[in-house]
């Protein structure tokens, strides 16, 4: 799935020109969810649980989902 494709149907939230661009806005959003605090394991949660087929397709999870999405419902 290409990055405008992905944002048309919300898997991410902003599309960046650059890998540069991409992380400055990804550090934003980190330091944005601190002020809120939020809980970016809860965060990660939400997000992997609205596209299951999507997580389901990954080659590579990145941590453990032994317990996912169990926890998360």
């Amino acid at each position: 799935m290409k990055a405008t494709e992905a944002m048309a149907v919300g898997v991410v939230d902003s599309v960046h020109e650059s890998p540069e661009a991409t992380v400055e806005a990804a550090v934003r959003l980190g330091e944005e969810l601190v002020k809120r605090k939020w809980d970016g394991e809860v965060y990660s949660d939400i997000r992997l649980a609205m596209y299951p087929s999507y997580v389901a397709s990954w080659d590579w999870p990145p941590r453990a989902f032994e317990d996912w999405p169990a926890r998360t419902c």
